[in-house]
């Protein structure tokens, strides 16, 4: 099917997909056959476009749990870039892939690199900050990720000083609360939900901080 001439690409995406996830679940070599095939076929697709192959490449690998493969193509694609998101959007896919494949320290690395641009918007930084708090817990480095949990509560903090209300204030809030819970500080996250739940009563937010509040 995913040879097939003119079939949609969306189509195509979704067979691809379900092909990796049973590729997933054989051996090593039988995986490799089927990665190495779809790969081919994506090279004969974009046979006029290298960074398209490589960007369409990477993410098959990366699929495929095959991070070593991801990671050589990702570089690749990144040496023939200038732009300044493309090569972010790469080295977050990176980090990512250097994370599941156990290369911890080296995925923080990347996504501290990647925290240093100032101008980035709030929900990026939080998920890069996310991000390397999972890495350190993955690593079991317990210290470290709470840390990075009190990394995330002055982020929240300071994007709630300046944006009061809205969605994104709420999204805020919640987040603040898991950091918080997240850092060992429980009764500041239980705090917090109380007052979205005082503040924000017969809402979906209420109903929300209710749920948090009774799993922690």
């Amino acid at each position: 099917i995913v040879e097939t001439p003119g079939i949609e690409e969306w189509n195509k995406r979704t067979y691809i997909n379900q092909l990796i996830k049973s590729a997933a679940k054989v051996d090593d070599d039988t995986k490799e056959k089927i990665v190495k095939k779809i790969i081919k076929n994506i090279k004969k697709q974009n046979a006029g476009s290298v960074k398209n192959e490589l960007r369409q490449s990477s993410r098959i690998y990366q699929e495929a749990e095959m991070y070593d493969e991801a990671i050589s193509k990702i570089k690749k694609a990144k040496s023939l870039t200038k732009n300044k998101n493309e090569i972010k959007r790469l080295e977050n896919q990176q980090a990512d892939c250097l994370a599941k494949a156990g290369e911890y320290d080296d995925a923080v690395k990347v996504y501290k690199k990647l925290l240093q641009d100032d101008s980035m918007k709030w929900e990026d930084r939080l998920n890069y900050q996310n991000k390397i708090a999972k890495t350190y817990n993955d690593a079991h480095r317990s210290d470290e990720a709470k840390d990075t949990a009190e990394d995330i509560v002055k982020t929240c903090k300071e994007f709630l000083r300046e944006h009061e209300y809205g969605g994104r204030a709420m999204n805020a809030r919640f987040a603040l609360a898991e950091a918080y819970k997240n850092s060992g500080d429980k009764e500041s996250a239980r705090e917090t939900l109380e007052k979205i739940q005082k503040k924000y009563k017969h809402t979906s937010y209420a109903k929300q901080a209710e749920k948090k509040l009774k799993d922690m």
